[in-house]
């Protein structure tokens, strides 16, 4: 019977390991606690959002304007908005801000006009906490129109108008949302 319980016993421990010892009585063994390391966890694989705002100048700026000083308190708002939803992010890679200007006046004012709206709102971004790895203001004047069927025999009042969408802000994110 002793041996058969030495058996017994030999049989558990053989199941820890080796350094395993008997203790004085056949009815106690010592088995130390095997450290189980987890299985490594399955990387989180996160999707690559783009996201595009668009902002209208004439709610974002003064007319003819392009400061921060001159940005309008709605405009400020919205862009306090969409910094919200930046900082949401995980990461961003790229930030993009474009400034678009209506048909109205010569390139040579349009294009620099464009250029600072797009400079100040990524500075404007970038005050309230938005990162991003890359970052970029262009100002692309009027050449991306999003009006189609703004006559230029309209009255001026009213061609200023029916341009208004033209003279907007894009503000295009690539990155990892949360």
């Amino acid at each position: 019977l002793q041996n058969s319980l030495r058996a017994t016993f030999s049989n558990e421990i053989s199941k820890c390991r080796p350094e395993m010892s008997l203790v004085s009585k056949p009815s106690a063994f010592a088995c130390r606690a095997r450290s189980v390391a987890a299985a490594p966890a399955a990387p989180v694989v996160r999707e690559v959002t783009k996201e595009t705002f668009v902002i209208l100048a004439d709610t974002l700026f003064k007319f003819d304007k392009s400061g921060r000083d001159e940005m309008l308190p709605g405009g400020k708002e919205r862009l306090a908005a969409v910094a919200n939803r930046l900082k949401s992010y995980q990461s961003i890679a790229t930030l993009s801000i474009a400034g678009h200007t209506d048909r109205l006046g010569k390139d040579t004012y349009n294009d620099p006009l464009s250029q600072r709206r797009a400079a100040t709102v990524l500075e404007y971004l970038g005050s309230l906490g938005v990162k991003a790895a890359k970052s970029d203001a262009i100002g692309k004047g009027e050449r991306e129109p999003v009006t189609q069927n703004c006559s230029d025999k309209l009255p001026r009042t009213q061609l200023i108008a029916c341009l208004q969408p033209d003279r907007r802000v894009t503000i295009e994110v690539t990155g990892v949302a949360k």
